[in-house]
């Protein structure tokens, strides 16, 4: 029964589910990961008889380990015995959302920081146009620049501030009335629908452009583990919930 309501609490909230590319299965607490950089691997002109050149692409593989988090509650036999199932299970599911959060906190820290020790595939960072305030040509420039190198960006991450920011936008609250005298089809992916999450560990002057399909994957240990202990001292069960998981960047250029 427990083990249900926290499931569904932590299958309802996250958001990590929606900017992920793949899940993969642990076979160990460390995993090794190709790294690919093609730093100069444009196609040159080629003569009748020369030699094809060689581009310039470094390879090799990364590391990380992937974190257990976790945490335990205590219920006395009075709320085990008298409190109606139902409800326990309502406020039993709250936990499992917050254990979605802390979830989500190791997301966005792999997708800001990236996983390798000294912030070596940290997101790039851009600033505003005007130095102060967020405007819509802000996000049609990193819109544009990651369509170009073949990135669909139709995620954003940010805070409350942020998002209030972006909603605030005339372009995104003010009605299109009529059409424009020509008619400019942009063949660069720049999304129709952006799909904004808000989260808390976002610093409130940051937002975090995603596109889900090539940021970053999630690696899985074990599945959430729901363990008890009948303390008889004090006549009170304890619950402890575990994961065991973890986020590696795919591409750098994707968030």
């Amino acid at each position: 029964v427990f083990r249900t309501a926290l499931l569904l609490g932590y299958r309802s909230a996250p958001i990590y589910p929606n900017i992920i590319a793949a899940e993969e299965q642990m076979r160990g607490l460390t995993q090794v990961m190709p790294h690919i950089n093609m730093s100069d691997s444009a196609p040159k002109y080629v003569g009748e008889g020369e030699t094809i050149p060689l581009g310039d692409i470094s390879y090799g593989s990364k590391e990380f380990r992937i974190f257990k988090v976790g945490r335990g509650i205590k219920l006395t036999d009075e709320i085990v015995s008298y409190a109606s199932l139902n409800l326990l299970s309502i406020f039993l599911r709250d936990f499992g959302v917050k254990m979605g959060h802390a979830t989500d906190v190791l997301a966005i820290d792999c997708l800001v920081n990236g996983e390798q020790p000294g912030g070596a595939e940290s997101a790039p960072v851009i600033g505003v146009a005007d130095g102060a305030n967020l405007t819509y040509l802000d996000l049609l420039r990193i819109w544009i620049r990651m369509g170009r190198i073949g990135r669909t960006p139709n995620s954003i991450l940010g805070g409350e501030d942020m998002a209030l920011d972006t909603l605030n936008l005339p372009e995104f609250r003010t009605p299109v009335l009529g059409s424009p005298q020509e008619k400019l089809i942009l063949k660069s992916p720049v999304p129709r629908s952006t799909n904004f999450y808000v989260h808390g560990n976002i610093n409130t002057n940051q937002a975090i452009i995603v596109d889900p399909t090539a940021a970053m994957v999630k690696f899985n240990g074990w599945p959430m583990k729901v363990e008890s202990e009948r303390i008889v001292s004090n006549q009170t069960e304890a619950f402890y919930v575990t994961l065991q998981t973890g986020f590696a960047k795919l591409f750098r250029d994707a968030s």
